[in-house]
């Protein structure tokens, strides 16, 4: 079998290198320094319901809330450059239909038993029993001896490796901690391999994570990790209260912080703003393409996308941490087509289209996820669209609402639809919108072409010849048949107090952070 073998090399820069990919370095102290303390964190509002199965149900945060406790086999910096992380080196024969992962020795789960092949192979065939489409190519997968897994494809697959490395279905738990506790308690009880202990979880209110003694990393110099005595994390559904929990010294920082409260603490001592060098989401517009709606009309929807001026809105509310998009990328990364035209706000065009479209004025209505940014968002769309005539109603829901909405109940409109970029913008687009989708959305699909572009994709030979099909697929959602409409890239944002150093969150791809090697300035 031939070797890829830059492939292999790469997963050999991350030995003690272990803190080399934190976000800020406010001080050069000695390692001594460096240990004590507790790291108090806000990723905002809770998303998630799930901290500890990573094979059930999930949500993206689960991958910044979880990472004190469970890790991944790999990591992606933030161009998408893997990075062994459990995994010790791997191999990928030239035709791409088998893997081997040799994992590293002496790594204990958090119940003290092994995190070895047998490990590794349990979580990945709980993912492919639970049909995580992540995972839909793999034929078999097996230990071969106690540090190796081999994994066997039935078509190549360009995105397994990213997603063991970001996407939260990579998380690795002890099989021991869920056979013996069952899923419903593993779900709230994260038992992996990380640098903190998970003690306790509040719905809503706070997580709790204790350092792990046995903890198997080294920073570069050697000295044993974790620094810190623990980590924190606190939910706030507040702006305000985000902002003054940061100035009373309560949380030193704050994830996923609101473009609002930036400008209040850049540049003032102390303090330390941040802006991800990894986009988080797209935001699209999915339209209920059931034919007794207006939105199953392809020049009602042009209709929306010129009668809205996303310039302004964007750049007005969310400029700081938002660019408009066309589509589901940024300029400048390897998925994004240049030649789709760039949004253009013409409210006589929509006029015309909707005309087109034999539009007779039916309420459109608008479902979003109940918070601040959707708010924000589609609070300013509805006056454009009435501009030209079309009658809106947002409708905000609490999350379980929205998805019963997402998966079961869409029967008319738009639903706000957030594109992750973990691990990259076709990653995310594969798991939410090919025909293989983890959560299919009710009344909407695409045309059998399309649906085949995703899986020629993902089964291409190279990320080269990937993307150039990328491209086309991107081409053909957002602009040939306009299937969704891209309303703007978002960008995390970070506002900390300086007293928290190296903690890596905005760093990695797929909201990862870098809580082994965070500690707190003394």
């Amino acid at each position: 079998m031939k070797k890829r073998g830059k492939k292999a090399i790469a997963c050999a820069l991350a030995v003690g290198m272990l803190c080399s990919y934190g976000q800020m370095a406010f001080a050069e102290d000695a390692a001594d320094g460096k240990y004590g303390g507790t790291l108090t964190y806000s990723p905002g509002m809770q998303n998630e319901q799930n901290l500890g199965y990573p094979c059930g149900d999930v949500n993206m945060l689960m991958n910044t809330n979880a990472a004190p406790a469970l890790e991944t086999l790999f990591r992606l910096d933030s161009e998408g450059n893997l990075i062994c992380w459990l995994a010790e080196s791997y191999e990928v024969t030239e035709d791409g239909l088998q893997y081997t992962i040799k994992l590293r020795p002496d790594v204990l789960f958090h119940d003290g038993t092994k995190m070895d092949a047998e490990a590794v192979v349990w979580n990945i065939q709980k993912n492919m029993e639970n049909g995580k489409s992540q995972f839909a190519k793999i034929a078999s997968v097996e230990a071969t001896d106690e540090l190796t897994v081999t994994i066997k494809m039935s078509e190549s697959d360009i995105l397994l490796l990213a997603n063991l490395a970001a996407d939260p279905s990579g998380l690795i738990v002890s099989p021991t901690a869920v056979e013996e506790n069952g899923i419903e308690w593993a779900e709230k009880n994260p038992v992996g391999t990380g640098p903190f202990v998970f003690e306790s979880w509040e719905n809503d209110v706070e997580v709790v994570y204790t350092r792990n003694e046995n903890y198997w990393g080294v920073d570069a110099d050697g000295n044993q990790l974790p620094y810190l005595d623990g980590i924190h994390c606190i939910y706030m559904t507040e702006n305000a209260v985000a902002e003054a929990a940061l100035e009373a010294g309560e949380v030193q920082v704050w994830t996923r912080a609101d473009a609002d409260s930036v400008p209040k603490f850049e540049g003032r001592e102390g303090f330390a703003t941040s802006k991800s060098e990894v986009p988080s989401s797209n935001i699209n517009l999915v339209p209920c393409l059931n034919t007794d709606n207006p939105t199953a009309s392809k020049e009602f929807r042009e209709a929306v996308n010129h009668a809205i001026d996303f310039d302004a809105i964007v750049e007005g509310l969310f400029g700081i941490n938002c660019v408009v998009t066309n589509q589901n990328s940024v300029e400048g990364r390897i998925y994004h087509n240049d030649e789709i035209p760039k949004k253009e706000y013409d409210p006589e065009k929509a006029k015309e289209l909707l005309e087109q479209a034999g539009y007779n004025g039916e309420e459109l209505v608008i479902y979003g996820d109940n918070g601040v940014m959707n708010e924000k968002l589609l609070t300013a769309m509805v006056p454009y669209l009435e501009a030209v005539g079309i009658k809106t109603r947002i409708e905000l829901l609490g999350t379980g609402a929205y998805f019963s909405m997402l998966t079961e109940e869409f029967k008319d409109g738009f639903l706000v639809g957030y594109y992750g970029y973990a691990p990259h913008e076709f990653g995310k687009m594969y798991s939410l919108a090919s025909a293989s989708a983890n959560l299919p959305v009710a009344n909407f699909s695409m045309d059998d072409e399309t649906y085949q572009m995703f899986e020629d994709a993902r089964t291409s030979a190279s990320t080269e010849a990937s993307a150039e099909i990328v491209r086309e697929l991107q081409k053909r959602i957002y602009e040939t048949n306009l299937y969704l409409i891209s309303v703007a890239t978002t960008y995390d944002l970070v506002i900390q107090n300086t007293e928290a150093a190296d903690c890596g969150f905005c760093t990695l791809g797929g909201g990862r952070w870098t809580p082994e090697s965070a500690y707190i300035v003394k």
